[in-house]
């Protein structure tokens, strides 16, 4: 039995701070998370003081990473409450609440969730580039921009994280015919889909284009095989394919010029000179240095001049050692266990059993080029979010 939360009224107040939280409404997302932490407690308070957690749930393995993690965080002496929210507390609590918080009954409540939280993230994404451009950061191919909510200089190809999420939630909807989706919403998603890509171009964003691709084909072949509407789904993906060959071959509004100037052009052509690719070589090499982290390697792999992995497992295993980065393996075999029990069950809906595989793996393939705990550990909240939301459609999976 999940920590059930019964009141409407505190629902909807969940379901807005989340989508703030997504969209890092006015730099305060600590201010949100708290806020989120307290309404919790207070469920689970009203619950009988107990916190449900199934045996086998994925969130007692990223607890125990979440705690060792925390813990070498505060130990290098870097930012006790940024430690705390966003390693120890939020990815923990927000994986619950994104259980709790699904529906039991109505599968659009769910998907819409979903939907809003990923669109949360593509906004917060849009309002950093347009910003960006409007103040002249992407002169002389600056590698960083403006965040617009702190005003702090991100990464660039960082902000293509936050479209991921959307990308891998549209595609599927949008190239399968499933009557649970309004058009109305198919074509917002398909609108939203190429702005993202569009600006990933602009900004030099290789790992979103690439897992967009992933996606259509991964949709074309599951959604023929699922879906109740093959003829109707196979025309709407001929049309989109025809529609984006019209494009590149026609060179419509210049995109063929538009790739080429842009900083994505410029840094594909770098691609074998990546500096992770020596980071990837080392770690083999030297693997059993990293046994405890930094600690037992006088530092990390920073000590001998490399940068980051950019690969979420190496990184919590260069950073932490070996157990947290055993529990966090766990924990992804766990998360990919629960949608593949979803894609299983052929009585929940077609969009629902995509969009929890096809998201999923969508976010595995950012976590394995970006840096993502580093740069951009909100993010990895929200994916702790919707990671939980799937785990409520597992269950409901098993008990339809």
């Amino acid at each position: 039995m999940d920590n059930k939360i019964e009141s409407k009224w505190l629902t909807r107040i969940l379901y807005l701070l989340i989508f703030l939280f997504a969209l890092g409404f006015g730099n305060f997302e600590r201010y949100i998370l708290a806020v989120v932490f307290l309404i919790y407690v207070y469920v689970v308070f009203r619950s009988g003081g107990r916190l449900s957690i199934y045996k086998g749930s994925p969130v007692a393995p990223l607890a125990l990473w979440g705690v060792i993690y925390f813990a070498f965080y505060a130990l290098e002496g870097n930012d006790f409450l940024t430690g705390l929210f966003y390693y120890f507390i939020g990815p923990v609590l927000f994986w619950l609440v994104g259980r709790d918080i699904a529906s039991e009954k109505n599968e659009n409540t769910n998907l819409y969730l979903v939907l809003a939280v990923c669109s949360g993230l593509l906004i917060h994404g849009i309002l950093n580039i347009s910003t960006s451009i409007s103040g002249g950061y992407f002169l002389n191919n600056a590698e960083y921009i403006h965040d617009y909510w702190s005003g702090r200089m991100v990464s660039r190809t960082i902000v293509g994280m936050y479209m991921t999420p959307f990308v891998c939630v549209a595609i599927p909807i949008v190239f399968l015919w499933d009557k649970g989706v309004k058009t109305i919403v198919k074509v917002l998603l398909f609108a939203g889909t190429i702005v993202a890509l569009g600006l990933s171009i602009y900004v030099g964003n290789r790992a979103l284009l690439v897992i967009a691709v992933l996606v259509l084909m991964f949709s074309v072949f599951y959604g023929m095989r699922v879906s109740k509407n093959k003829l109707r789904s196979l025309l709407a993906i001929i049309f989109g394919l025809f529609l984006i060959l019209i494009i590149l071959s026609g060179n419509v509004i210049n995109v063929e010029g538009f790739i080429e100037n842009s900083f994505l052009g410029r840094r594909s052509t770098n691609l074998l000179q990546d500096g992770r690719w020596a980071v990837y070589a080392h770690v083999f090499k030297h693997f059993f240095d990293f046994t405890f982290g930094w600690v037992s390697n006088n530092g990390g792999i920073q000590s001998v001049g490399l940068e980051w992995a950019h690969n979420i497992w190496i990184d919590i295993y260069i950073y932490s050692g070996l157990l947290p980065a055993v529990a966090f393996l766990i924990f992804s075999v766990k998360s990919f266990r629960n949608s593949i029990s979803i894609v299983k069950n052929y009585k929940i809906s077609t969009s629902l059993r995509m969009i929890s595989i096809i998201t999923l793996i969508g976010i595995f393939l950012n976590w394995a080029v970006e840096p993502v705990l580093i740069a951009n550990p909100y993010y990895f909240v929200i994916c702790c979010f919707v990671f939980g939301s799937f785990e409520k459609w597992e269950r409901l999976a098993k008990t339809s």
